[in-house]
């Protein structure tokens, strides 16, 4: 319903004006009723609104501070980055499953987001959110306390394979020779 309010304002009072903010407001205040419904029912499913609806507010942020396109996918792994981290905090299992599920299917998202734009923004923005998805796989790694099950493994080797890529689109974008990106990444893997 809420949506539908912040849609109702900005076609009925600011027609014709930037929507970003009331975008932003709109999710704010959804946000905030979902996260009292949640404390009131306990669904698991007001959880995964809960998790869309902040990557709405964090897009909502984006284009209130009118960033460039790539800064969506960046949102949104930074929104991801919060969710592993919050789901460690939170007692609560049903909001800690929740944030962890929307965690990993935002992920994939946001980075095929920024393929979408490697043509208007360059290597470096695809290489920049390379980068943050491996540091999301190895923060991911690390919460496991180092169990050496499957899943660790499974996110440490795409953090190890996704680096040196996004690195090396880092590296290529700032106009570095090939035989100094490969020799800094065989300094990395080295160490």
């Amino acid at each position: 319903m809420v949506p539908l309010v912040g849609l109702a304002v900005q076609t009925l009072l600011y027609e014709g004006q930037p929507a970003a903010p009331i975008w932003l407001v709109t999710s704010v205040v959804a946000l905030i009723l979902q996260l009292a419904t949640y404390a009131m029912i306990r669904k698991s499913y007001i959880a995964y609104f809960s998790a869309l609806t902040t990557v709405s507010l964090f897009q909502a942020l984006t284009a209130t501070l009118q960033a460039p396109v790539y800064w969506y996918g960046w949102a949104m792994m930074i929104t991801s980055l919060g969710y592993i981290l919050l789901a460690r905090v939170v007692k609560d299992k049903q909001m800690t499953a929740a944030l962890d599920v929307s965690a990993q299917i935002f992920v994939p998202i946001s980075v095929g987001l920024s393929i979408l734009g490697w043509s208007s923004f360059g290597t470096w923005a695809i290489g920049t959110q390379l980068v943050l998805t491996a540091a999301f796989y190895m923060i991911c790694a690390a919460l496991r306390n180092f169990d050496q099950s499957d899943i660790e493994v499974a996110y440490l080797a795409a953090a190890t394979t996704i680096f040196p890529i996004g690195f090396a689109l880092v590296l290529h974008s700032r106009h570095l020779a090939s035989w100094v990106i490969a020799l800094i990444l065989l300094v990395i893997a080295a160490a």
